[in-house]
């Protein structure tokens, strides 16, 4: 921010320069973009980072911003039944990329309502081993291990046993012995289970039959262009994002002054199409150094005024050099 403002500092300060040693008879241009390109976020994500500040000089091919990567990890325990894509392809929404089918066949939702006597022993733990038997007459048994934990509410994973889909369970911490029942639940069957993300898949850490763990990780997936270039040489003008932000396919990113002309008011209808006129980036008592330009277009502002478009030839090393909205003079003529 400081040294956008000290180059602001500069330029007004050399403008009014400018504008006090001109003559009667020269014209004020000011340096101008050719043209502003503005960048769109190609795919949704969220921005890992954008390396641009406003103002600076961009370099066509460099890496203006990147995406955050995106790690795929088993929600379950299980089997890798198939695996939908290989490292390099492109994955959509709706793309199942990994089947797993879970260890065990039968997931209970169970809810707290047992016979514990301490508040602690009503608490249910992620990972805590339980015993299950059927409400009916007990001949139904399995056993199970606690998957998740919310409030009174709890999904247990039936690891072995026999049970009867939709049939109602007691939850137990100790085998046969009702004293340590902690809840009840409904018996539901586990389906198998596919992932999808949408992006390019850059790792696949998996193959068809490998037994995985609830939580492993199974693949890493990026956006299908992980990268944002910068189109064209030019200055940053407008930075629309910040690193963390989340974008959609479309948003503006940034936007590219690219090209440098010059913007000459013409009150007086002097200039011409295809005129050569002259320009000064110093301007001191000698006016030694001036370049040529040649007026290629004009529009008629709503004052009334005409605005041109000169275009700087020959050596245009320095001119480049210029920041936009420097200030320069424009004579008909050299002046000596």
């Amino acid at each position: 921010m400081a040294r956008t403002w000290r180059r602001a500092a500069v330029v007004l300060l050399l403008s009014l320069f400018y504008m006090t040693c001109a003559s009667a008879d020269d014209l004020r241009a000011s340096v101008s973009a050719e043209s502003v390109l503005q960048v769109l976020s190609p795919s949704s994500g969220v921005l890992e980072r954008i390396e641009l500040e406003e103002g600076q000089r961009a370099q066509a091919g460099t890496v203006a911003a990147t995406f955050r990567t995106e790690r795929i990890f088993s929600p379950i325990s299980g089997r890798v039944i198939f695996v939908h894509a290989g490292e390099g392809d492109l994955l959509l929404d709706t793309d199942a990329a990994i089947t797993l089918s879970p260890t065990s066949r039968y997931l209970i939702y169970g809810t707290v309502s047992g016979t514990a006597t301490t508040p602690e022993d009503a608490l249910v733990h992620a990972g805590e081993e339980l015993w299950i038997e059927c409400t009916a007459d007990g001949t139904h048994r399995a056993v199970g291990i606690v998957r998740s934990v919310s409030g009174d509410t709890f999904q247990v994973d039936a690891t072995g046993g026999e049970l009867y889909i939709g049939e109602t369970v007691y939850l137990l911490r100790q085998d046969g012995d009702s004293r340590t029942r902690i809840g009840r639940g409904t018996v539901v069957s586990q389906d198998p289970v596919e992932l999808s993300s949408a992006g390019r898949v850059l790792r696949l850490r998996v193959q068809e039959g490998d037994e995985v763990e609830r939580g492993q990780w199974l693949m890493t997936v990026a956006e299908d262009q992980p990268e944002v270039l910068i189109p064209e040489d030019g200055i940053v003008q407008k930075v629309y994002v910040s690193g963390g932000a989340s974008v959609k396919t479309g948003d503006p990113l940034f936007d590219i002054a690219c090209g440098r002309v010059l913007t000459a008011e013409d009150p007086e209808e002097r200039i011409h199409p295809g005129q050569t006129l002259y320009y000064a980036l110093t301007n001191g008592e000698d006016r030694e150094t001036w370049h040529p330009c040649i007026a290629e277009t004009s529009l008629l502002r709503p004052d009334g005024v005409r605005v041109w478009t000169l275009r700087p030839g020959g050596d245009r090393s320095d001119f480049d050099l210029l920041p936009l909205g420097f200030h320069v003079l424009v004579s008909e003529e050299p002046e000596e």
